[in-house]
């Protein structure tokens, strides 16, 4: 399947100390929306980068050990 992220919103959820992942996806023929509930402990790919991160020398690096850890 190819396509694209439309849109990506992250909210905390009222219960249970877990965060909601709403993605929004395209294949330029149809759209769906996706849901994941995770851990509020658990970083994603999704997740913004820390200033910490921003700061860091190594953005690019991050960024891409991201990526590939929730490939």
């Amino acid at each position: 399947m190819h396509g694209k992220v439309l849109s990506i919103e992250i909210r905390d959820s009222k219960a249970n100390n877990r965060k909601i992942y709403s993605i929004g996806l395209t294949d330029n023929n149809s759209s769906i929306k996706c849901i994941y509930f995770g851990r509020e402990d658990e970083r994603t790919i999704m997740d913004p980068l820390t200033e910490e991160e921003l700061s860091s020398d190594r953005v690019i690096e991050i960024k891409e050990k991201r990526v590939a850890k929730g490939d």
